[in-house]
């Protein structure tokens, strides 16, 4: 099996974290998307490499 171990680290408000998963394999992304102002949501969220290159896209259907 020729499985590669991929690492990411992601900057929030808080602490930097790491995730680890292996290549095409399943990782849980950290994503805090709790809206600061009540009865509002997330439309999109967009994880990024590099700040350049978008790795992961989730859309949410209203």
């Amino acid at each position: 099996m020729n499985d590669s171990l991929l690492s990411f680290s992601f900057a929030t408000a808080g602490p930097t974290i790491e995730v680890q998963a292996v290549t095409k394999g399943t990782a849980i992304l950290p994503c805090d998307i709790v809206p600061p102002i009540a009865n509002d949501s997330a439309i999109l969220v967009i994880w990024y490499k590099n700040e350049m290159t978008a790795i992961y896209r989730m859309l949410s259907v209203l």
